[in-house]
């Protein structure tokens, strides 16, 4: 059986897709919030931490960002990347916990934590359009392309596009086939 994978486009309008050969769940869940930032972050750790242990993914992957718009992006991305390391990390030990076999010793629990994926971005745009410096309306389109089931959810009409999701699928194929990826 191939492996369940949990795919993640990371932002504070994260993109997810999981699934083994095809997808089983996607979407775009939103962490925008006008209290403290700290309340944000709350939200997206009981997201993580509530999708992983509902899918209970092999593996976990991310595009990885190299460059960012500003110091702002810089530091939700890397807060959001630290997160979803301490789902996983929590998902590793509450397994440990219901799985009928013996706990492991120590040291070995970081054999129960899903296998996690970083996808470089200049390779996945060209995995998936043929052009390592696609932009996301190229990405959008060679998703529609791919997965004619997503339309409605990739374009949102009137020159709405869902670049999130697109990227958490393309994450998801990359990860599944091995393409560029970073362990």
């Amino acid at each position: 059986m191939t492996s369940k994978i949990a795919a993640f486009d990371l932002g504070l309008e994260l993109g997810f897709a999981v699934g083994r050969e095809t997808i089983e769940e996607c979407g775009v869940e939103k962490f925008v919030s006008k209290e403290h930032q700290g309340e944000r972050y709350t939200k997206a750790l009981g997201f993580f931490t509530d999708f992983l242990l509902r899918h209970k993914p092999d593996r976990v992957a991310y595009e990885a960002v190299y460059h960012h718009g500003g110091a702002s992006a810089a530091h939700c991305y890397g807060a959001l990347e630290g997160l979803l390391m301490l789902a996983c990390h929590r998902l590793a030990l509450d397994l440990r916990f219901v799985s009928p076999a013996p706990a492991p010793k120590r040291g070995t629990s970081k054999l129960l934590v899903p296998e996690i994926r970083i996808i470089s971005p200049k390779a996945l745009k060209k995995y998936a359009t043929g052009n390592g410096n696609a932009d996301k309306e190229m990405m959008v389109d060679a998703a529609i392309r791919r997965w004619p089931e997503f339309k409605d959810q990739l374009d949102l009409g009137g020159g709405v596009i869902n670049d999130d999701l697109a990227d958490a699928l393309w994450v998801h194929e990359a990860a599944r086939l091995g393409i560029a990826t970073e362990k």
